[in-house]
């Protein structure tokens, strides 16, 4: 007896679709996508004198960009809104010009370090740069810490910073 199969259904779509400006939401991550409509990216800066202490977060002040919000100019955290890899680097100088060092550390959930930029200080302005590329999880959080002191001064340049990005799942 021959296997008998279904003809398929001719669907007519009467004009025609746009399938760029139309379509919104995202791509499921089944399909390749990451489960977001926007570029996970921030980039903010320390504007503002503060004297901080070494066991909390540096406060980054004025946002120039931070899409999907997930830097808070209140906390001092980026919270991670998808899990993949990360790119984050800062930089900054000491107010004053003793001879104390500079130190900078990029932290995960407020203890693990996972970068940091340490300069002893003979006079003069000391400048760290620090950055790191890593994994991370939905919620692990993000911060800038410091050796205390008046280290990240206020500025009104690009010079004293936070930024990060997704770089993929």
């Amino acid at each position: 007896m021959p296997i008998q199969r279904a003809k398929p259904k001719i669907i007519d779509v009467k004009g025609s679709v746009d399938l760029t400006s139309k379509v919104t939401g995202t791509l499921p991550i089944t399909n390749g996508g990451t489960g977001h409509t926007a570029l996970v990216a921030f980039h903010v800066l320390k504007t503002n004198v503060d004297t901080m202490s070494p066991a909390d977060p540096v406060i980054f002040n004025v946002e120039k960009l931070n899409n999907g919000s997930h830097y808070s100019t209140t906390t001092g955290k980026f919270t991670v809104p998808v899990a993949g890899i990360y790119r984050f680097e800062s930089a900054g100088h000491r107010q004053t010009t003793d001879t104390h060092s500079a130190r900078i550390v990029i932290r995960k959930n407020g203890t693990t370090t996972l970068s940091e930029s340490y300069v002893l200080n003979a006079g003069g302005r000391s400048r760290c740069y620090v950055t790191v590329s890593v994994q991370l999880a939905v919620n692990d959080e993000i911060t800038i810490q410091t050796a205390g002191d008046d280290f990240w001064a206020g500025s009104t340049g690009e010079g004293i910073f936070f930024q990060g990005e997704l770089l993929g799942v």
